[in-house]
């Protein structure tokens, strides 16, 4: 049996060479149930999972991205790098040697019982979001599988993982002051001052983020992405010479938060919170994606705006043009103090992070009056 060529690193390693030190632990993001694995270990089962019966899991995910059955002995490289540690998962890279055609992968890695649950979730959510308007902006998910990995104290875990499309120079990106005032948007890129987006980029980032969401909502049950976050990286983007391309890279839910009834009112009142809750949640990141809550400028919010309008418009099926006039004559129809009121109705069912719910609510009464203007600028 032929077996490839394993080799590993870690994205943005603080050690030469790349390699961590033997005793060195995996970082365990904002979570307190995550076990505590060194690197070794971790990316020992790892090796382990994707070699077992001779590479099922990875040749069941190169046929699916290839379209073909790949043999065992065409599979020359596996280069696996951890890049990310977040509260539900242990996130790596993988680049596949294949016939000497490069193949790019992600594993996510849940051990914690919350996780594995999460990860489930995720599973489910992203085969039914890439079947939506909206998903050619989100991974396609190529193969799921179990296996165990030790901790410090030599204790075997359960562990869940799932291999999916991985986005090739996409990067994760949190708000960032600036010095002259105002904010841009810090591109973590793999340069070491990573690239810094203002001004019509980065509205065109929100706009872009916004319209896609939108084109996820499904218009039958209100059923929508959420919960998502800024801080957790889950928009990505990727910069070049024209305007940023954006993705998701995380499904955690699909689930309606407002149900619509079957009445025209009641199916408007559905959207409207849809658009409301997708405004706040564009706006809600953290420092450095770990640090304290922050709060996009108002300058953005006609760009969240847009890219919903958009992506209201561009959904299939389509709504009808009285369902969406009646929903353009209600947004522009609420007041600032109605889109307060709305938003003190809607909080409790926004909030993601337990830590949000007083930070948002200080910040109603200004968004609404700030949604307002925009609405009117954008739609009138």
């Amino acid at each position: 049996m032929a077996t490839p060529l394993f080799t590993t690193s870690v994205w943005n390693s603080p050690w030469p060479g790349d390699a961590p030190p033997r005793e060195a632990i995996l970082p365990s993001g904002l979570s307190e149930d995550i076990p505590s694995i060194r690197y070794a270990d971790y990316f020992a089962a790892l090796e382990a999972a994707l070699g077992s019966h001779d590479l099922k899991p990875l040749r069941s995910a190169l046929a699916s991205v290839c379209g073909e059955t790949i043999p065992a002995e065409a599979v020359e490289h596996v280069h696996l790098e951890s890049v990310k540690h977040g509260a539900f998962y242990h996130v790596a890279r993988m680049e596949v040697t294949v016939g000497g055609r490069r193949i790019s992968l992600v594993m996510n890695v849940a051990v914690s019982d919350r996780g594995r649950a999460a990860l489930e979730r995720e599973w489910r959510a992203l085969g039914r979001v890439v079947e939506s308007p909206g998903g050619p902006f989100f991974p396609r998910c190529h193969h799921k599988g179990e296996f165990h990995c030790e901790d410090v104290e030599g204790k075997m875990h359960p562990a869940s993982y799932f291999l999916a499309e991985w986005f090739e120079g996409y990067h994760e990106f949190h708000l960032q002051p600036l010095r002259q005032g105002g904010q841009g948007l810090h591109v973590w890129d793999g340069s070491p001052r990573g690239r810094l987006l203002v001004g019509s980029e980065a509205a065109a980032v929100y706009r872009e983020g916004a319209r896609i969401l939108t084109l996820c909502l499904d218009r039958a049950t209100f059923e929508q992405i959420f919960p998502w976050h800024h801080a957790a990286g889950d928009m990505v983007v990727r910069c070049g010479n024209g305007e940023p391309s954006v993705r998701m890279i995380s499904a955690r839910d699909y689930r309606t938060l407002v149900p619509a009834g079957r009445a025209p009112h009641e199916r408007t009142a559905a959207a409207m919170a849809f658009f409301y809750g997708l405004a706040v949640r564009l706006r809600v990141d953290r420092e450095q994606g770990t640090g304290r809550l922050v709060w996009a400028d108002a300058g953005w919010v006609r760009s969240m705006v847009e890219g919903f309008w958009s992506g209201w418009r561009e959904a299939k099926p389509r709504a009808g043009e009285a369902e969406t006039d009646a929903l353009r004559r209600a947004l522009l129809g609420f007041s600032a103090e109605d889109w307060t009121a709305f938003g003190q109705y809607l909080l409790d069912d926004l909030i993601v992070d337990p830590e949000e719910s007083s930070f948002i609510a200080s910040r109603l009464e200004d968004h609404a009056k700030e949604l307002a203007v925009a609405l009117g600028e954008s739609l009138e």
